[in-house]
């Protein structure tokens, strides 16, 4: 299911772990990866579906897992395409919250597929709704259009997200997030 959200309810708080049908929150983790992964995040996390090569927790999301959770569907400009779009997927702090991420602290480095990195501070995806964008006018989003996933801000309506230092954090193509 869908929902458009108006800017005020991408505010409210999210049922992140609510997909989880399947596994009890007791046992806190995440359903395996069936397909290609599209994202992994390690680090700062106490759930998963995997363990790192240290032993500690590792989630790995493909597109079902992704699907699972809340989805969120925005319309909005870019920096990039000054035609108006709709972009959907998952607010990040879900997706950081189902892997039990700390979101009251701290940061995370995302990292694109071609190695390009950002350190986004954790406070980022409380203060505002930072978007997961998977589907752009909903089709996948493709590599040459900046997916498989790209973290969007709600651009529009706060000075804050116009700052060329927050411009910077709308990483394309991303495919690892470390907490801190």
């Amino acid at each position: 299911m869908v929902k458009t959200l108006s800017r005020r309810q991408m505010f409210l708080g999210s049922a992140a772990l609510a997909f989880l049908p399947a596994v009890s929150r007791a046992e806190a983790a995440l359903p395996p990866a069936k397909g290609p992964v599209l994202l992994t995040i390690d680090g700062a996390i106490t759930r998963g579906n995997g363990k790192s090569d240290t032993g500690a927790p590792l989630a790995q999301f493909d597109a079902d897992i992704l699907d699972m959770l809340p989805q969120v569907t925005v319309e909005t400009d870019t920096w990039w395409d000054e035609q108006p779009r709709r972009y959907r997927g998952p607010l990040l702090r879900d997706v950081l919250a189902a892997c039990g991420a700390d979101l009251t602290k701290g940061s995370f480095r995302a990292v694109a597929i071609n190695d390009f990195a950002m350190t986004i501070p954790m406070g980022d995806v409380t203060r505002w709704p930072v978007l997961l964008a998977r589907f752009m006018d909903e089709q996948p989003l493709p590599r040459r259009t900046k997916g498989p996933l790209w973290i969007m801000y709600p651009r529009r309506g706060d000075p804050d997200l116009e700052r060329i230092n927050v411009r910077h954090r709308w990483v394309w193509q991303l495919n690892r997030i470390t907490v801190s």
